[in-house]
């Protein structure tokens, strides 16, 4: 469901929950081991460097990734999602 300040709200199982926190976790290991050179956009989704991944790479993997998993291509609308509030 879309805000009216432009930003999607989607409910999640837990088991979405849990691999977002352990994607969080291994985005701060990278970070640690990078320092200063992390740049930081508070992206779910990035390089291990932590800059944007660029959006043709993402909606490419997930149209791979998804039929095998279960779920539809078209779920995935956007290649730079803002870290969600529970994680």
């Amino acid at each position: 469901m879309k805000t009216t300040n432009g930003r999607s709200t989607i409910d999640v199982n837990d088991d979405v929950v849990r691999a977002l926190h352990a994607w969080r976790r291994k985005q701060a290991e990278e970070r640690l081991l990078l320092g200063a050179g992390y740049d930081d956009h508070d992206l779910v989704f990035a390089r291990a460097d932590g800059a944007p991944t660029h959006p043709e790479l993402l909606s490419s993997t997930f149209g791979r990734s998804s039929p095998a998993a279960g779920c539809g291509g078209s779920a995935f609308t956007t290649s730079a999602t803002r870290r969600p509030p529970c994680c």
